[in-house]
């Protein structure tokens, strides 16, 4: 199966506004397809990355923790 295009998500996006009763020539939604569209690419953009790439980081050692209370804020103690 072939991945939809941009033109593709914005008809869709379309078809759902006409489903919801509106019309999507009309001037407040005229840009709502592009924008909704972009959205969705910007939501799913890590189906494209790795996790591995993510996961190699690493953070140095250290006291780092703090605990939260109504007395204040505070290192944790080890």
């Amino acid at each position: 199966m072939a991945k939809p295009t941009q033109a593709d998500a914005e008809a869709a996006v379309r078809t759902l506004i006409e489903w919801a009763g509106d019309d999507p020539e009309r001037e407040g939604l005229l840009e709502t397809p592009a924008r909704v569209a972009r959205s969705y690419r910007e939501l799913f953009a890590g189906y494209a990355s790795d996790p591995r790439d993510y996961l190699q980081r690493t953070f140095a050692e250290g006291r780092c923790c703090t605990e939260v209370s109504w007395d204040g804020i505070r290192p944790l103690a080890r």
